[in-house]
């Protein structure tokens, strides 16, 4: 979600009246419920009008045709129902529309194409539909539509004119593609492309350009189905990159990924992807905040070099088939909260390390070869959300139930990570 607060006065004109001042005054006071009151169409000078975060119901009133003045409309986070009505074509100052977490339904009106929007939020609905209308709206700057039932094809050119694009949200919805456009790594200003939870599928485009511009870009939850190009490293402003939970084959391109040196968030699991080590090369990432490399068929040892990324909150080499002991010193990760090396064919002793580090909440353990005793991890670390160890081979007062079944703690280690979401910085705001 994002914040947008208009500046006081900027774009407003003299000639408001008494009753719209007062208006806006009232909305931004977060307490209202009920629908919203047809007699809103008198106030014919209003320029904004805020009503986000609140509890209005009822559908979108149509009086608001009256209201052709208005430059801004907020009504992001209620509870409104039914579907967008048809904009006139006298609605030639609204930039910015926000709909987001309500209940609407239906498909996007085609009069909200002639509209100048620069901002469309409308995540978070019931709302269907192809979006074609959208490709006409080549002001905008940022796109916010995910988690709806939209549907259609992203590869058909519905995005590739809108060259203004700032940040685009098309998540959890049915589009389909059979490559990434490849347009939309030549998009000048674009920072931010949420397309995970889709049904994209085909290779990853092989010819990116240089671009210093994109930031985050989230494909996680489609098909894609090549191997990562070496021309990722072209995207080189990129902070946050999710290729999770695809198709993706070869190997981890360790050397192209290394020039990244900007990434806080990588998160490359759950792809069919050839067995081969850690890549030596990611020590370079000395900005990671999360790594996660999980169920990729990696070998080999835990590199100790991960003990020189001191910005790691989240590590995750889960369900590969690493062996040998885990000799990472955990005291030179001050920040690491977060620690799955479960499914794993480690053995050794549990590292000493663990005993002094006071901020885990999460560290998964169980189904390796590891032994020993817990007890003085248990002592030190007094808020763990959940640990786990075989309980044949170690002693730990504290861990979660003994399981000795193929998948442990499933249900426990998700609620964990979904309480720790609230802390992460992922989004683009």
């Amino acid at each position: 979600m994002m914040n947008f607060v208009p500046a006081p006065g900027r774009g407003r004109r003299d000639s408001l009246t008494l009753p719209s001042l007062l208006l806006l005054w009232f909305v931004a006071s977060n307490n209202l419920d009920g629908s919203i009151p047809a007699e809103i169409e008198h106030l014919v000078d209003l320029d904004y009008i805020i009503l986000a975060n609140n509890s209005l119901t009822g559908p979108f009133p149509t009086s608001f045709a009256a209201l052709g003045n208005l430059e801004l409309i907020d009504f992001r986070c209620n509870k409104l129902n039914g579907s967008i009505p048809p904009f006139p074509g006298d609605f030639s100052r609204l930039s910015f529309l926000g709909l987001s977490r309500n209940q609407l339904t239906g498909e996007l009106p085609a009069s909200l194409g002639s509209l100048p929007l620069r901002t469309l939020a409308i995540d978070d609905n019931l709302l269907e539909g192809d979006m074609g209308v959208v490709a006409f709206m080549t002001d905008l700057e940022y796109l916010y539509a995910g988690s709806n039932n939209f549907h259609g094809r992203l590869d058909d050119g519905l995005l590739d004119d809108l060259t203004q694009l700032i940040a685009v949200d098309l998540s959890d919805n049915s589009f389909v593609a059979d490559m990434i456009p490849p347009a939309l790594f030549t998009h000048t200003r674009l920072r931010a492309l949420y397309f995970h939870d889709n049904q994209i599928g085909g290779p990853f485009p092989d010819h990116i350009p240089n671009n210093h511009v994109m930031e985050f870009l989230s494909l996680r939850g489609n098909s894609v189905s090549s191997s990562i190009p070496s021309t990722i490293a072209k995207l080189r402003a990129l902070t946050y990159l999710n290729l999770e939970s695809n198709d993706l084959t070869g190997t981890v391109p360790g050397s192209a990924l290394a020039l990244l040196t900007k990434l806080k968030y990588l998160h490359l699991g759950k792809n069919p992807m050839t067995s081969g080590p850690i890549p030596d090369d990611l020590q370079d990432l000395r900005a990671l905040r999360d790594l996660s490399l999980n169920s990729l068929h990696l070998s080999g040892t835990v590199p100790v070099w991960l003990e020189n990324l001191p910005e790691l909150k989240l590590l995750d080499l889960s369900m590969n088939s690493l062996d040998g002991p885990v000799s990472i010193n955990f005291a030179k990760l001050p920040e690491l909260k977060y620690l799955l090396l479960n499914d794993n064919l480690l053995d050794g002793e549990i590292p000493a390390s663990l005993e002094d580090h006071l901020k885990l909440k999460v560290v998964t353990l169980h189904h390796n070869s590891l032994y020993g005793e817990a007890d003085a991890v248990c002592e030190s670390v007094s808020s763990f959300d959940l640990l786990t160890t075989d309980c044949e081979s170690i002693e730990c007062p504290c861990c979660q139930k003994c399981c000795s079944e193929e998948y442990c703690f499933e249900e426990d280690l998700d609620a964990a990570l979904e309480k720790a979401e609230l802390h992460w910085e992922k989004t683009f705001s």
